[in-house]
């Protein structure tokens, strides 16, 4: 079978083999490399969780902390496990840093769509507990001293970090956290 090939246009040789230029490479390392200077000279990271308010409008925050010195993550929630979940759960994945303030009003507003992602919900409020629960047992802790799969859970789950600051990532890469047992939540 012959197909008819006059009006078709392939890619031509700089489409087919593209790259990124060397430039954008060069300044995306820069950019890595001063997001892990920051954290290599913090000696705390944390931030908080926005889960909901409360039915007189007071924000409810699951946060942590971890110390560099020590390695050692508390995680905090702003009021009890019971009255958060009786009250109006956030719509939306909102984390700030520590120290930082947002708008609670905007930020509680019904979503556009329904099930964004990082909706506060039932299992969500779930998974934080077990997260507390395995921190608070050190049982995947090394030396105590917290390991690096446990960190990425809790701060993947609560606060990621800010990438105009640094990371979770940044401090995994500059902290010299424990590699411990894989495990699932």
């Amino acid at each position: 079978m012959v197909y008819n090939t006059g009006k078709t246009k392939f890619a031509t040789k700089d489409q087919l083999y593209h790259v990124t230029p060397n430039k954008s490479k060069i300044e995306f390392r820069a950019w890595l490399k001063e997001k892990e200077n920051l954290a290599d000279k913090a000696t705390k990271f944390g931030g908080k969780r926005l889960l909901g308010t409360t039915s007189k409008g007071n924000p409810m925050y699951v946060s942590y902390n971890i110390d560099r010195e020590s390695l050692q993550l508390e995680i905090k929630l702003s009021h009890d496990m019971s009255t958060i979940r009786k009250s109006n759960l956030c719509p939306r994945s909102v984390h700030v840093g520590s120290g930082e303030s947002v708008n609670v009003q905007h930020e509680m507003r019904p979503p556009a769509k329904k099930g964004l992602p990082g909706e506060v919900t039932q299992r969500t409020l779930d998974y934080i507990e077990k997260l507390m629960s395995f921190n608070e047992s050190k049982l995947h802790y090394v030396d105590n001293k917290i390991t690096r799969l446990l960190f990425m859970k809790i701060s993947n789950c609560i606060y990621p970090g800010n990438p105009d600051k640094f990371r979770w990532v940044d401090v995994l890469k500059t902290w010299n956290l424990p590699h411990g047992e894989y495990f699932t939540v």
